[in-house]
């Protein structure tokens, strides 16, 4: 897996929010690496934009890391956002009941990136 990150700045807040850039398998091998950016750029509190665009696979183990995220993040008052998901990621939450956490609006959002 690879991660890049930039911040996004609101310039309706005062907020700036880190954007990791995903690419490559997001599976058990590397979700351990995902853990670390996302504790690393939002110190396990704030909110943080996982960009999985250029995610080429993501498994069962990827969710759990994304809701155990959603869960630290959302307890701190910040937020987790996903963007650019692919159908298969879409399939892989919806195959585990779990489309409905990423709706927009809610904390936790999936959005496409056209």
């Amino acid at each position: 897996m690879r991660c890049a990150i930039a911040i996004r700045s609101d310039p309706l807040r005062s907020e700036r929010t880190p954007v990791l850039r995903l690419g490559g398998d997001l599976d058990i091998a590397t979700v351990p690496q995902l853990e670390l950016c996302l504790q690393v750029w939002t110190g396990g509190t704030g909110s943080a934009v996982l960009d999985l665009t250029d995610i080429s696979f993501f498994d069962s183990s990827a969710v759990g890391v994304l809701v155990d995220w959603y869960s630290r993040l959302s307890a701190g008052g910040g937020t987790l956002t996903i963007e650019g998901a692919s159908p298969h990621v879409e399939a892989v939450l919806s195959a585990m009941d779990l489309l409905h956490l990423f709706r927009p609006g809610d904390s936790l959002a999936v959005r496409r990136i056209h």
